[in-house]
């Protein structure tokens, strides 16, 4: 492509997104019949036991074929673990004691893919559901036999299953122009295209975490838009929007078109919220991550009052854990994921200073003289309540 052609596609976009600008507005919610929650201060801080129970420790066992970059996304179905590794283009499963059980590897073998984008769990027919690059869905049986695969016309984030339904995040602005919908439905044969997507001013801008949840209802989130949404059938509906207060996204910041790194620049430096991640919901409460980092977010169903944490104090270990990864497949589940190098210099701490070890609970002893620097990370594994 020349570069003729590239400020050609450039301008055409830019004259695109001020015209919609120009007639879409700034709303961040399309119904305003939902539930709101305001944002309140709090501590620092909360214990695990505060809303947290049935706690457990599994470290996953650390195998050649088994090696884990990065937890993006974890499946309990049925007493086994299916971790999805995107970096490794790979779904790893564990049994609930960390045992290594297979691994899912299709690079350079029919059908092959060149990225594992999500993994969900169709639990009617007890298989695994790859979404993959080139867009497929790929589909395995629970012992990660391959079964069959299904071309896609678009190209998405992320999947969910609740039934007999699929639920795909669009890609919010492809081949040249925007995506007429934020979530594609497919039931069947029968494919619908639901909520129609904001005006989008940061392309191509990913954080870590999902804005699909791995739930039944199915909930969504996306960018500039402080309202959670829930999934049912083909037709979407709002479950609650957030008020941020002072760490709401202004409107007047909505007037131009952000890179990545210049978008979480400005919001680190100024703590404001532009996007929802891996909403958790359960009877009590409804937790949820941001952009901003590994804070936590938890909003009680009690007083509609929503506290954020920097960190969860894990009782047992006396250990900080930071952020958290949902648990699909079965419910009102989360995770901490620990990595080994984050272990290891803590052991390496307790080693060094005996006063760093006087305070290291007998646990926490245990667990790090297990851990070495090429092990596979440890899961502080837990139920909401």
């Amino acid at each position: 492509m020349t570069l003729r052609n590239i400020n050609i596609m450039r301008t055409k976009y830019f004259l695109l997104l001020f015209l919609l600008l120009l007639g879409a507005g700034c709303a961040t919610s399309q119904y305003g019949s939902e539930a709101t929650a305001v944002l309140e201060e709090g501590e620092p801080s909360i214990a695990d036991t505060t809303f947290l129970y049935d706690s457990r420790v599994i470290a996953l066992e650390t195998k050649d074929d088994a090696l884990i970059a990065r937890v993006n996304r974890l499946i309990e179905w049925k007493g086994n673990l299916y971790i999805l590794d995107k970096a490794g283009k790979q779904v790893v499963a564990f049994n609930m004691d960390g045992k290594h059980l297979f691994t899912i590897h299709r690079v350079g073998m029919g059908p092959e893919y060149s990225a594992v984008m999500d993994v969900a769990i169709d639990k009617r027919k007890n298989q695994l559901v790859l979404l993959t690059e080139p867009s497929a869905l790929l589909r395995f049986d629970a012992e990660g036999n391959f079964i069959s695969s299904r071309k896609l016309p678009g190209y998405y984030h992320s999947i969910a299953l609740d039934g007999d339904f699929i639920y795909l995040e669009n890609e919010t602005y492809a081949n040249g122009r925007l995506s007429e919908n934020s979530i594609t439905a497919i039931h069947g044969e029968e494919t619908t295209g639901l909520l129609e997507p904001l005006i989008e001013i940061a392309p191509f801008c990913f954080i870590a975490g999902h804005q699909l949840s791995a739930s039944s209802p199915v909930l969504f989130t996306r960018k500039f838009d402080n309202t959670i949404y829930k999934l049912e059938n083909q037709s979407v509906s709002p479950s609650y929007t957030i008020d941020f207060m002072n760490e709401t996204f202004p409107e007047d910041a909505k007037d131009k078109v952000y890179d990545c790194r210049d978008l979480n620049k400005f919001s680190t430096e100024k703590g404001l919220v532009y996007l929802m991640t891996d909403v958790t919901e359960t009877s009590e409460h409804l937790l949820f991550r941001t952009n901003l980092f590994d804070r936590l977010y938890i909003l009680s169903k009690w007083d509609d009052a929503v506290r954020k944490y920097d960190y969860i104090f894990q009782s047992e270990y006396g250990y900080n854990l930071h952020g958290y990864t949902p648990v699909g497949g079965e419910k009102e589940r989360i995770c901490f994921v620990a990595m080994a190098g984050s272990l290891v210099s803590l052991k390496s701490l307790v080693e060094t200073y005996p006063k760093v070890k006087a305070k290291t609970t007998v646990k926490m002893l245990e667990l790090l003289n297990r851990v070495e620097e090429d092990s596979n990370p440890v899961l502080f594994y837990y139920k909401v309540k």
